[in-house]
């Protein structure tokens, strides 16, 4: 099921229903002109990055971004871990498992954070689709970590999802989850890894994304394949955020506030 929503669920192709019923339709004068019109429109306004850009905009706010050298990065109580939420692996032809390009820059900069900042590092990834190895195992394989117990890097290889992270990382941190974590991702998945860490009872310092929307300018005002790319990324996150919120896994204190 989630895999057809994928697929046909999320723009553009998800306006293409309204012009095929206004199709269906086309006795109906009014009935046509509306879901065809509707369906154009909205093909046209999922091609422009700045539609995207400003759905995302509230959302990108609930996530104070974070660097080392800050007050909260060099206090005594400042984060207790960094925490590097995995992204996706896969087999190549020989068999070997790797990080996908949303793990790799993910991890990658957690390494580079917890290497500037000696503040411990934690990889979380399971296998989510049941058919391969941890992801977290992967990542720690690929960038040649020693992994410890207790000790600078430690991994969570159970967990599948967001709120899985967020919650077996709370028992990993025990009463040091009161002095935050920094939490490393992309941009559009950070608002969301967010709330489930406060939901968990996890402080969020801050986070450090990998990729971002960047800053508005002309060139996003005009139709563009990388304009697709990006509101069916915002359309996702946008649509597994309100499934959070229905399954209640967190709740819109936890999406607009810290704890």
């Amino acid at each position: 099921m989630k895999e057809i929503f994928l697929q046909y669920g999320l723009p553009p192709v998800v306006f293409v229903w309204p012009i095929l019923i206004g199709l269906l339709l086309w006795a109906s004068q009014f009935l046509r002109r509306f879901f065809i019109g509707t369906g154009i429109i909205g093909l046209v306004l999922s091609t422009m990055k700045v539609i995207g850009m400003l759905l995302f905009s509230p959302f990108a706010a609930t996530v104070q971004g974070w660097t080392p050298g800050t007050s909260a990065s060099t206090s005594a109580a400042g984060p207790a871990a960094i925490v590097v939420a995995t992204g996706g692996a896969y087999r190549d032809s020989r068999g070997e498992w790797w990080g996908s390009s949303d793990t790799t820059l993910r991890v990658a900069k957690g390494v580079e954070l917890h290497r500037t900042t000696a503040l411990p590092l934690i990889i979380a990834g399971g296998t989510p689709y049941k058919d391969g190895k941890p992801e977290a195992e992967v990542a720690a394989k690929q960038f040649n970590l020693l992994i410890e117990e207790k000790g600078a890097v430690r991994l969570d290889t159970k967990a599948d999802d967001s709120y899985e992270t967020a919650k077996r990382v709370a028992a990993m941190l025990g009463s040091d989850a009161a002095r935050g974590v920094v939490l490393v991702s992309d941009a559009l998945h950070l608002p969301r890894l967010s709330a489930a860490f406060r939901a968990a009872g996890v402080k969020v310092v801050g986070g450090a994304a990998v990729r971002g929307p960047g800053k508005m300018k002309l060139g996003d005002l005009i139709p563009s394949m990388d304009g697709i790319r990006f509101n069916r990324a915002v359309a996702r996150e946008l649509v597994a955020t309100g499934y959070y919120l229905y399954q209640g896994q967190f709740r819109w204190k936890h999406l607009f506030g810290n704890n």
